[in-house]
Parts: C-alpha cells; sequence; structure tokens
C-alpha cells in the first residue's frame, strides 16, 4: 500500500531535514521566485512536452508549497494529513498504471522547477524514476559575463542544435566540443544521433554513478563523459555494453582525475639527468630498443617531417649505434592514425614519436590502450595522463634574434612572418618584440602569417618599408629558400641568424630517460598531472647560428644574454607588459602554462592572432587542435 511507502519515505526525509539544518543548510526546496528576483528576464520559450530529467528537477515555482519537502522533494508532512493520503493514492496509481498526466514546471539555467505536479515529482523520484514528462517554460536570463551564465548560453545553443537536455558540463566550452566529437560540423542532429546519444549516456551515467565517479572525483557525469568520448571517441563507443563502458572506467580514472585539477599539465623545461638509485628500467636486458616514428606527411613535401628524419638519423647512427632500431612510417593520415597506432603497438614498438599535433588524439587513444608502451606527441598544451607531449621552446632564441634585429634596423620598421598560430607561437612573437625593443625603444614589428587565407609576406614586408626581416625558422635540401632565419631584406638576403631546432637532441633525452628508468621518475614525480616536455636554451635542443655580418659588440650582447638566459638569471618575458589593447600584467611570476597560453600581442607589434576562420584550408585541422584562439 502507498501509505507504508509513505511512511519509508517520510522517514527518509525527516532524517535529510535533521543533516541540513545541523549544519546550518536550507532543508526546504529551492523556490524560483526568489531565485530570479533580481534577475532580468529577457525571454520566454515554450518547449511543450519534454521528458525531464529527475535528478534536474530540483525545486518550485511559488513557495507555497515549499516547506512540504526536503531539497529533494522527500515529504516532509506527518501521516494522516490530506497531503500524505493524496502521496499515498498517487503511488498507488503510479505503481499499477504509470504517469497518466505529467507536471508543469519552468526551466531556468538548465534545472527545472515545478509549478504544478510537485507531488508527482515526490512519487517518482521515490520510485527512482529518471525522467517524467512535463509541459515546459524556458526563461532566459540577460546575458552577461558571469561564468554560469555564459555556460548557460553555450547549453542554449546546444540544446538547437542537440534537443538534449540530460548532458551538462561544468567548464566553458565544454558543450561545443561535445558536439564536434559527436557529430562534426552538424547544425542540426539527426534522430539517430540523438538516440544515440542518450543510450550512450544512459548507460555509462549507470555505470560511472555505480562506481561512485560523482562522489569520489566530484566530477559530474557529464565532464567524465566527455572525458571518455574525448579519448576514446564517439563512433568507438557510442555502441558498447554496459560490461565494455565498466570494462573501460578504470583505464580512464586517472583522466577523470586529471580533468579535475586545477594545473592538469606539468612542465618539463629541460632534460631530467637524475639517475636512480637502483636500475628500474623496465627495458634493461631487453636489447635493442624499437622505435618507430610516425609523420603526417613525408620528407619530400614536409620541411618539418624532413627535420625530425634528421633527428631520428642522428640518435641511429651518431648516438644509440646498435642499441636501437628506428623506423619511420610517412603520410599516416588523420583519419588512419588510429589503426597505424595500434598496429605499431601490436607489432611491439617500445616507444613511438608521432610528430604531428594532429595525431594527438589517436595518440592518447593508444597511450591509454597500451600502457605497455611509450608514446609521445609532437603538441602543447595535452592534458591526457597517459601521453606525453614535447615540443622546442623557441621564445628564447626568438627574443636574442629581436636584439640583433633591434640594434641593426635602420628605419625601425622590422618584420615577422608567422606560420601556424599555434600554442607558444604568441610568446615567441612577445619576445622577438621585446628583444628589439630592449634595444631600440622606436623598433615596430609588423607581424604576417604564412598559413592565413590570401597572405603575401613578401608583398607586407614591401609595404611596411621593412629592413630587417625574422622570417620561417629553417630551410632543408628539399625546400630551399634564402628567405629563413633573420635577415637583411634586399634582393639577396643578407643573412644575420637563424634559430635552431635539433630534434635529434630532444629524442636522445627521452630515450636516455627511458633507459636509466628516469622515465618512471618523472611518472611519479608529477602525480596524475599529464607531462609534457618544453625544452629550450639550456637543453641544447634549441641555438642560433650567427653569419659574420652581426657586428662583433652585439653578438657579444647576445651570447652574454644566451648564457644568462641558459643559467636561469634571466627570462625574455618578465615584468609588466603592456599589450595593444592597452591591458597592463604582470609577468613576474609567470609559469610556463602562462607562455605557452598567451593570447594578446604586446605594444608595438602591428598584427593580428588568426583563429580557425582566418586560415588556409591545409592549416584548419592544425590550428583546431593547437589553435591558441580555437576554443575562443
Amino acid at each position: 500500500m502507498g501509505i507504508e511507502e509513505y511512511k519509508a519515505a517520510l522517514k527518509k526525509g525527516e532524517k535529510v531535514y535533521s543533516a541540513l539544518k545541523s549544519a546550518g543548510k536550507d532543508p526546504y526546496l529551492p523556490v524560483l521566485e526568489e531565485i530570479t528576483e533580481n534577475v532580468r528576464i529577457v525571454g520566454r520559450n515554450n518547449l511543450g512536452m519534454i521528458q525531464i530529467p529527475a535528478e534536474l528537477i530540483v525545486g518550485t515555482e511559488n513557495a507555497s508549497r515549499s516547506n512540504a519537502f526536503t531539497h529533494d522533494f522527500l515529504p516532509l508532512l506527518e501521516c494522516g494529513t490530506e497531503f500524505a493520503s493524496k502521496w499515498a493514492t498517487l503511488y498507488d496509481s503510479l505503481e499499477e498504471e504509470g504517469m497518466r498526466e505529467g507536471i508543469i514546471a519552468t526551466e531556468f539555467m538548465g534545472k527545472y522547477y515545478v509549478r504544478e505536479g510537485n507531488k508527482r515529482v515526490s512519487v517518482s523520484r521515490f520510485m527512482e524514476m529518471l525522467y517524467i514528462e512535463g509541459t515546459v517554460t524556458r526563461l532566459i536570463p540577460e546575458r552577461t559575463d558571469d561564468p554560469e551564465v555564459v555556460l548557460y548560453y553555450e547549453y542554449l545553443d546546444f540544446y538547437k542544435k542537440s534537443e538534449l537536455n540530460i548532458i551538462h558540463f561544468t567548464k566553458e566550452g565544454s558543450y561545443a566540443k561535445f558536439a564536434e566529437l559527436v557529430a562534426p560540423g552538424a547544425e542540426v542532429w539527426d534522430d539517430d544521433t540523438k538516440m544515440n546519444v542518450r543510450s550512450l549516456y544512459s548507460r555509462f551515467s549507470r555505470e560511472y554513478k555505480a562506481k561512485d565517479g560523482e562522489e569520489e572525483l566530484k566530477l559530474c557525469t557529464g565532464d567524465a563523459l566527455l572525458v571518455y568520448v574525448s579519448l576514446m571517441g564517439f563512433d568507438d563507443v557510442k555502441d558498447k555494453t554496459p560490461a565494455e563502458i565498466r570494462a573501460d572506467l578504470p583505464k580512464v580514472w586517472n583522466e577523470f582525475k586529471l580533468n579535475k585539477q586545477e594545473n592538469p599539465i606539468a612542465i618539463s623545461e629541460k632534460p631530467n639527468k637524475q639517475k636512480p638509485l637502483a636500475i628500474v628500467s623496465m627495458f634493461r636486458g631487453k636489447g635493442k630498443l624499437r622505435i618507430a616514428f610516425m609523420h603526417l606527411g613525408d620528407t619530400e613535401k614536409s620541411a618539418w617531417v624532413y627535420a625530425h628524419e634528421l633527428g631520428r638519423h642522428y640518435i641511429e647512427q651518431d648516438v644509440f649505434l646498435d642499441k636501437i632500431t628506428t623506423e619511420s612510417f610517412f603520410n599516416v593520415s588523420i583519419e588512419d592514425a588510429d589503426e597505424k597506432l595500434e598496429e605499431l603497438c601490436r607489432a611491439g614498438y617500445d616507444i613511438i614519436f608521432s610528430t604531428s599535433p594532429q595525431h594527438n588524439a589517436a595518440c592518447a587513444k593508444a597511450a591509454l590502450l597500451h600502457p605497455e608502451v611509450k608514446i609521445l606527441n609532437c603538441s602543447l598544451n595535452n592534458s591526457t595522463k597517459h601521453l606525453r607531449t614535447y615540443y622546442l621552446r623557441t621564445y628564447e632564441s626568438k627574443y636574442l634574434l629581436g636584439i640583433i634585429a633591434g640594434a641593426m634596423t635602420k628605419n625601425n620598421h622590422i618584420s615577422y612572418v608567422a606560420d601556424y598560430p599555434v600554442y607558444g607561437t604568441v610568446a615567441s612573437i612577445n619576445a622577438f618584440a621585446l628583444g628589439a625593443r630592449t634595444v631600440n625603444p622606436q623598433a615596430e614589428i609588423f607581424l604576417s602569417w604564412t598559413s592565413v587565407k590570401n597572405s603575401d609576406p613578401d608583398k607586407d614586408i614591401w609595404e611596411a618599408g621593412c629592413d630587417i626581416v625574422s622570417n620561417i625558422d629553417w630551410s632543408s635540401p628539399k625546400h630551399l629558400t634564402k628567405k629563413f632565419g633573420l635577415y637583411i631584406s634586399k634582393d639577396e638576403p643578407i643573412h644575420l641568424a637563424a634559430p635552431i631546432w635539433d630534434w635529434g637532441k630532444l629524442y636522445e633525452s627521452i630515450i636516455k630517460s627511458v633507459q636509466r628508468g628516469s622515465w618512471q621518475i618523472e611518472e611519479a614525480a608529477v602525480g596524475v598531472q599529464s607531462l609534457s616536455y618544453w625544452w629550450g636554451l639550456s637543453s641544447g635542443s634549441v641555438d642560433l647560428v650567427f653569419s659574420t655580418n652581426v657586428p662583433p659588440l652585439t653578438l657579444k650582447l647576445v651570447q652574454f644574454m644566451k648564457t644568462q638566459i641558459i643559467k636561469g638569471n634571466f627570462f625574455p618575458i618578465s615584468g609588466m607588459l603592456t599589450f595593444q589593447d592597452g591591458e597592463e600584467k604582470n609577468m613576474e611570476n609567470f609559469n610556463m602554462l602562462d607562455l605557452i597560453n598567451m593570447d594578446k600581442l604586446v605594444q608595438g607589434i602591428h598584427g593580428f592572432i588568426p583563429g580557425v576562420n582566418d586560415v588556409k584550408e591545409d592549416s584548419v585541422s592544425l590550428t583546431k587542435v593547437q589553435g591558441v584562439l580555437s576554443d575562443k
């Protein structure tokens, strides 16, 4: 009988009431009228009859019934009352026939407040129903900079696309990221996509909550699902059974923990030469290390791949000799990366270096599924526990080039030609400008991008009248150009200096860390953070070469500053900076992530930072995954 169920519900309600009162918290239902009292409502949308997730029904529209329930709709009025009788009758009816009449509710900021049907919600939630039908009106608050409002407007955009109200995220950008993972480029989801997402969320939610994920990790189900789909891929998980999801959860548990970290990425600024007290390397006595290099392009078309291949030849032919074997795999498309990585892992490679940032997602998945293989991706700002990333820290060398440019310009107009607007690039541009203005406060930097639609850096240089140019960092025998490094702008460039990206030195250090067991020490030191190698001048992986065209005193100053940077006595980007928009920021206590994520140009630079819509078609994929403005 329903009255017995009411007594059980009442007992739970009284317990919850007492606990909340003792903790000094309001035990009753939140009231929408009170919540919106000082909120400017700019729109009302009729959503019609929809399925409302029971857990998102959090309060009542007005105060008349708020004291009859606890904050989670457990009853508080004593047995023998008319309220108790109606509750019990409703329970019997729902158990026998199901809900015959939906509730009427108002949605505000993603939560639902009941106008009619409080007892129906109370009974339904006591019966652990997941969804309750209801006619819903949405109240839309005025758009503000408040983080909750910003996130809600992102939810509204997501709802227009998906018509789903079951998934909620807590971080800005998550709705758009999830939508892109599920149906890339789709303006509106079709019925199959909606059904697949609903089904996956239902299965994942049950398994995640059964493992007490929300309680233990303090990570909501939506945020956890986003991590899961980001790592495993929507197409690969949408049809997984509850048992398969249950088996996956332990593999991604540390990734969930990482998502909660305030600083999820640990930056390695220089090689760790510490030797373990005992040999702990899993490779001791194993024989030759098998190392694979996976490239998006090939040496015929890509100077980037050519540079990495020089690094591979260096470690195999000049450093490790017969202690390692290496093999390169070229032209691995983004679509084929998952399959190729699975093939390499099963083939028994000990270390895999993926040189393309566009392969990052595939590498993260492979690293998760194959913890026995050391997998590294050449990218920055990745927050995946199982995958390590690496890149070269060039802003230090760019500062030194800026000093030469500022000292040697005749008309104070200096060109800087950048390639892609990816993480770390803005720091290099700013460092160059700061270097130039350190020795010449009148210097002006004119910024061009090779990756921007309809760009013509040569025309920009001529129109700005620049007499000194900092162009792309390297040339190669298969991609010959005289316009690289720092040079005086003439019909025939007069070279001054150029940065060196020595991938071989970086690969040498990482492989040695694996051999001597330092890899495991680093793993323990960073805890649940992900580890990213971002090495500069002090590692030997980045350097400069100079021509005799640089005046001796200028060269002496540059060499002195280089020594101070290597010793850690001077930081090129530090102190109070003034940006193009007039904002001032003290970089005295910066960290490396501040520089990686830098997304503003300092004063003295003429130009802009392009976004995904500004770049050429062949640059879109890289800008999407590594663009500094891609999520803004």
